[in-house]
């Protein structure tokens, strides 16, 4: 599943650098390689894999649709996953479905949550990666966090560029005043 993901983010950049400038098919061609994307993350989780548990002391379970949660992991796990929900879903709202699924874009959003982050969708992309590897205690899986976020990062550049070409100085402005993930300026 892993490798499955890799090349699925190889083929999004690719589609930008290929696709995005001069394709009417572009937004449907990123809208499947999106939802592809995002069943093969998925299977990162459910993947057969170790499982690990942070337990201090005696574990404490909670049992829910046959699978045993530690509480530690339950506690570290979902504030991510509800948190990467939240801000993917907001970002969603603020683009629309059919921008957020095809990036058919007619401006650029600079309201809402983008006017905190420039990419939401990702960042809680990201965060819910991590909750969900935690939660279902996917050692593999919290393994290539970093790899994961490295591909996030490198279709988020691709997005830019081709954000940058369509609305040239507005996007330029609007990258220098508004982080790309995380809302602080460090």
């Amino acid at each position: 599943m892993f490798f499955s993901f890799v090349i699925c983010v190889s083929f999004y950049v690719l589609a930008f650098r290929f696709y995005g400038l001069f394709s009417s098919r572009f937004g449907f061609i990123r809208g499947v390689l999106g939802w592809l994307l995002y069943i093969f993350w998925m299977g990162l989780w459910f993947s057969p894999q170790p499982r690990f548990s942070i337990c201090f002391g005696g574990c404490v379970f909670i049992s829910f649709l046959s699978m045993r949660f530690s509480l530690v992991d339950v506690c570290l796990g979902l504030p991510f996953i509800v948190l990467g929900g939240v801000l993917g879903l907001w970002g969603v709202y603020e683009l629309s479905f059919s921008v957020s699924s095809h990036l058919e874009l007619c401006r650029v959003v600079m309201s809402g949550i983008y006017s905190r982050v420039r990419h939401p969708q990702y960042l809680g992309g990201f965060l819910a990666h991590a909750g969900f590897s935690l939660l279902l205690s996917g050692l593999y899986s919290l393994m290539v966090s970093p790899i994961v976020f490295n591909c996030i990062y490198m279709m988020t550049l691709a997005e830019e560029q081709y954000l940058l070409h369509r609305f040239r100085e507005q996007y330029r402005e609007y990258m220098e005043r508004v982080p790309r993930f995380l809302p602080i300026n460090i």
